[in-house]
């Protein structure tokens, strides 16, 4: 979200009121009385005050160059002097608080381009550089707190969480006035905070995902196929034009983003695949039906898993556990497994049993046609731990039974000849 000239002289206005303009806050009190803040909502007498102070701050700012620069023991000496009212500060902060207020400091949008100085929102646990031009006692390193505040060197701390880094100058700038004549202030982020978010709904492996966010010559923010990668890809089942991400600010307003991953597939659009801030929730829904002729394409996506395993079991060349590429349909599984015992094998129908995520168990019988396409009937997608079993044929399951009828009678036969081998 870029700035204007108009957003930065609201937050230079807001900060200066709450820090160092103590006129300007009293003014605020005395055109206001105490009964007219309480009869008028907050949210509605923020534009009114912008637009009668924005000249008076003008030319307080321009007293406020004219200010001889303090030395640090003189600063500090002369800055509870500058402190606004308890009650400006119960007007400000209410202010402030206001949704209007808040959404000239938080855009709920994408960080378009990744652009740091004018989209990256602040928070607890970000590094921050402080460079104050021509006033090294005045730059320093800090930490952003879990209240949003960090310290500054003898001017103390100021919040600038829910910031951008633009605004965030700004307002240290102000904060500064009463100390230095003119400041000039630069804010460079160090080490940004890992971003923290939860995916649900038809993915593998559901959760809270903690990703760091990584800054060399170029920051790369996590992106939405990220947090998909990391909860271990969507199912078979997902639907991937209607996926939402789920956004809080600073004041608490959420709103949903939706997303359709089918566009990044077919044309490459890019803007689908937003970048995530933390606290995000990406929930990806379950599809009513599965387009066979997408089935491929969704398998071959990067934030479908590599693999999945499925077990074939019973009279198969190679029973046991296979791995074969997502959304591969019951035929393709059966001949992974070496495909059916020609001598044993009930080629006519196979059991599919499934462990559904309610924790309940599906089983049925499926006819077998190796000529059908991908369909729920007889060629359905395999999912994560299905279980496919080949029965017998009756003619082995027949030849089986006799075995085990005249099998003890075949161990008495081969113990006698066991004996005369001995005596010969």
């Amino acid at each position: 979200m870029m700035y204007d000239r108009l957003s930065v002289l609201k937050v230079r206005v807001a900060a200066a009121l709450t820090t160092a303009l103590a006129p300007l806050a009293i003014g605020i009190e005395s055109s206001h009385s105490s009964a007219a803040v309480a009869a008028e909502p907050a949210a509605a007498l923020l534009p009114e005050l912008l637009s009668e102070k924005v000249s008076s701050a003008a030319n307080t700012s321009e007293q406020y160059a004219q200010l001889p620069e303090l030395e640090p023991e003189q600063a500090s000496e002369q800055a509870p002097e500058r402190q606004p009212s308890d009650s400006s500060r119960t007007l400000l902060d209410s202010l402030l608080a206001s949704p209007e207020a808040q959404s000239t400091l938080i855009d709920d949008g994408n960080l378009e381009g990744g652009h740091l100085e004018n989209d990256y929102i602040l928070g607890a646990g970000d590094q921050v550089r402080i460079d104050a031009f021509g006033a090294p006692e005045y730059s320093a390193e800090a930490l952003i707190l879990s209240d949003g505040t960090l310290s500054l060197p003898i001017a103390g701390p100021i919040s600038v969480g829910g910031l951008t880094l633009a605004a965030a100058t700004d307002a240290i700038a102000v904060q500064y006035a009463p100390y230095l004549q003119n400041p000039q202030v630069t804010l460079t982020l160090i080490e940004l905070r890992p971003v923290r978010v939860g995916v649900v709904g038809a993915v593998n492996r559901p959760g809270t995902y903690t990703i760091s966010i990584e800054s060399d010559d170029t920051t790369n923010f996590p992106t939405l196929t990220d947090a998909l990668g990391l909860a271990g890809g969507i199912s078979s089942q997902a639907d991937i034009r209607q996926v939402e991400v789920l956004r809080q600010n600073q004041s608490g307003r959420g709103s949903t983003l939706s997303v359709n991953l089918w566009e990044l597939l077919q044309r490459g659009d890019m803007g689908e695949d937003i970048l995530l801030r933390s606290g995000d929730t990406v929930v990806v829904p379950v599809a009513t039906t599965v387009n066979p002729a997408e089935a491929a394409q969704l398998g071959a996506a990067s934030f479908s898993p590599d693999i999945v395993t499925v077990y074939v079991v019973g009279e198969v060349s190679r029973p046991g556990p296979v791995q074969v590429p997502p959304n591969t349909p019951l035929n393709q599984a059966l001949l992974a497994a070496g495909g059916f015992d020609t001598q044993r094998a009930n080629d006519d129908k196979v059991g599919l049993i499934r462990l559904n995520a309610d924790g309940s168990v599906q089983q049925r019988a499926i006819a077998v046609n190796f000529n059908s396409g991908i369909n729920e009937e007889d060629n359905p997608i395999l999912r994560e731990d299905d279980v496919v079993v080949v029965e017998r044929s009756g003619l082995a399951s027949f030849s089986d039974t006799v075995g085990l009828a005249v099998n003890p009678v075949g161990r008495l036969l081969n113990g006698v000849f066991n004996i005369f081998n001995l005596l010969d």
